[in-house]
């Protein structure tokens, strides 16, 4: 869906990190706290603080309270350097979040009592929850936010290398609060996160792209076009053994096509040659649509860049200087 007009827009992704939020908060309060699970982020570190000050200095607080106090600073920070829609939408998430921890509470009897079930569903339904905030342009603060500044300041550093230093500590420490049992069921928990919050964002379509060989590739390219019903393109390739020139077919279908594609192949020319390989994103005619209507999103972050870029290149000591072609 195109959406062009930009409080309307504004709304659209707001209601997806509120729904994110909640879905959030619900697989945490119904199957990870239960059964002493972590989630990823800085939910798992409020959570082992939370359960820390309870065990071993008697000091009773909340797991909610904790996580906004983590997120006032960064959030502080955020404002001044991821921009202020982001950082709007992050303020929704976290806000959202933090309620819905508080309130949504249900109880559905003996499930609860089943460790691996938990796992599996807390897992899956976090990871839901996240990709809608993602989807949404927004987060719900802690880890994701932290991780987003880093590599602002830090190109170099990917958001996922922080991602995982943060999971990493909350596993280790989490050996010493809950055992390594509940810390392994945790790294369960979080990798099914990270993998659902994946497929949300990047949608669950399987595209792979096929390069065929064949001294017949007319032939089945017509094959294709007609039967498959997806558009093939040719390129010119040289046997570096056989010296021989000849056209390469490359196409790219769904896995539903796959067989489809190889009997095709099989059937025209046994002696074909032909490998693939996976494609994250495919997008265009036949597959996922193009959408217009959002690009007026980053204006203001390019422009931030182009100026950040030019101070950079003014001060600079080895930024090019133009050389006059009179002068030997």
């Amino acid at each position: 869906m195109i959406i062009k007009n930009r409080s309307l827009s504004f709304i659209v992704d707001s209601l997806l990190v509120i729904a994110g939020g909640f879905l959030m908060a619900f697989a945490f309060n119904i199957f990870l706290y239960p059964m002493d699970l972590l989630p990823s982020g800085f939910s798992g570190i409020a959570t082992l603080i939370s359960v820390i000050f309870q065990k071993y200095l008697n000091f009773n607080i909340s797991m909610a309270t904790v996580y906004i106090i983590l997120n006032v600073f960064l959030y502080i920070f955020a404002w001044k350097t991821m921009g202020k829609r982001f950082a709007l939408l992050s303020l929704i998430g976290i806000i959202t979040y933090t309620i819905f921890l508080q309130f949504v509470k249900f109880d559905f009897g003996n499930i609860a009592n089943d460790v691996i079930l938990c796992c599996l569903y807390g897992g899956i339904i976090t990871g839901i929850g996240a990709g809608l905030m993602i989807r949404g342009r927004g987060s719900s603060g802690g880890s994701e936010l932290l991780a987003c500044i880093v590599n602002k300041k830090l190109p170099s550093v990917s958001v996922g290398t922080v991602l995982i230093f943060i999971n990493a500590i909350i596993i280790f420490v989490s050996i010493f609060v809950y055992g390594i049992t509940s810390a392994l069921y945790s790294l369960i928990a979080i990798y099914l996160t990270g993998k659902v919050a994946d497929i949300v964002v990047a949608g669950v379509q399987s595209v792979r792209a096929y390069y065929i060989i064949s001294s017949k590739n007319e032939e089945i390219a017509n094959k294709i076009l007609s039967e498959v019903a997806r558009g093939v393109t040719g390129i010119n390739v040289s046997g570096m053994y056989t010296k021989v020139s000849q056209t390469m077919l490359l196409v790219l279908v769904n896995r539903s096509q796959v067989s489809h594609l190889k009997y095709i192949v099989a059937d025209t020319d046994s002696e074909a040659f032909m490998f693939s390989c996976p494609i994250s994103e495919a997008m265009g005619k036949g597959f996922v649509p193009l959408k217009k209507g959002r690009a007026f999103l980053y204006k203001r972050y390019h422009k931030r860049i182009r100026k950040r870029y030019k101070r950079y290149v003014a001060k600079s000591p080895l930024r090019f200087k133009s050389v006059d072609k009179k002068t030997g």
